[in-house]
């Protein structure tokens, strides 16, 4: 964001809101694995995610994703790592049932976004969220980390009771992090 034009850049005309936007990839463990941001919210989900460089990340770490895959937003398409769900009016019944089903699992990093704001509900307040006067990128970021550590600390979430599965602990989960500066 160059900061001549700051409404214009971060107006989303599809939301009609003046924002930020944020990418999240959530793990079944209720842990947001990776998260990039902020983006001008005029910026469509594609052009975030190339932005992130995530695909460019597994690309390069492919050993460690082998067999596995993020399932995300139709509009990400599909590639070696990213899966979305079937397109068209034509589906059969397993397509249907199957874009069903993944719909409410990609719908946990939204429950993500959710209980962060929930937990830090400062950083929806319009009056300190002001882009030139405070620090919001580090801000949320710092609340998702910690929004990370409190699944960790208590035992999980609404995304990890949702797949039945355990976060790390804590010591565990920070033990792991690799923060990169916003």
């Amino acid at each position: 964001m160059d900061g001549n034009n700051m409404q214009k850049e971060v107006y989303s005309g599809h939301k009609r809101v003046y924002c930020l936007n944020y990418q999240a990839v959530t793990a079944p463990d209720g842990i947001c694995v990776h998260f990039f941001g902020p983006a001008e919210g005029r910026r469509h989900d594609t052009t975030m995610l190339r932005y992130s460089g995530l695909l460019d990340y597994l690309e390069a770490h492919s050993g460690l994703f082998w067999r596995k895959c993020i399932y995300g937003d139709p509009a990400y398409g599909v590639s070696k790592f990213l899966l979305s769900g079937y397109k068209g009016n034509g589906l059969s019944n397993a397509q249907r049932d199957f874009n069903k089903w993944m719909s409410r699992v990609r719908q946990s990093v939204e429950w993500n976004f959710k209980v962060m704001k929930t937990l830090w509900a400062f950083i929806t307040f319009k009056g300190l969220s002001k882009i030139r006067l405070s620090l919001v990128a580090k801000v949320v970021c710092v609340a998702m980390l910690l929004t990370n550590c409190h699944c960790c600390y208590f035992g999980g979430n609404q995304i990890s009771k949702f797949f039945k599965l355990d976060p790390p602990s804590l010591e565990s989960y920070l033990d792991t992090l690799d923060i990169i500066d916003v």
